[in-house]
């Protein structure tokens, strides 16, 4: 529960770039359209709306999983103390 804490920047960065890929796509659909894409013959505009929005979407949900499980694997690990000044006798 505490790694999900610290981790809120983490989630708010993700949040404004999947808003920026949605609504940016919708936003500037007109001026994608005349961006091609080399070797496929469609547009930028309509590839980003029916593929690269989701597309980024599910990198955002594995990049967000694979930082929280090695959040959670690094805080399972035993910390180990180091008391200064007490003597173990």
């Amino acid at each position: 529960m505490l790694t999900q804490h610290r981790f809120w920047w983490l989630r708010a960065l993700l949040l404004g770039v999947w808003a920026a890929v949605s609504f940016g796509a919708c936003y500037f659909a007109r001026d994608l359209e005349r961006l091609p894409l080399p070797g496929w013959g469609g547009s930028l505009g309509y590839w980003m709306a029916s593929q690269g929005a989701v597309l980024v979407f599910i990198a955002i949900v594995v990049l967000y999983a694979c930082v929280l499980n090695r959040a959670d694997r690094h805080s399972a690990q035993p910390q180990t103390e180091v008391r200064a000044g007490l003597g173990s006798d």
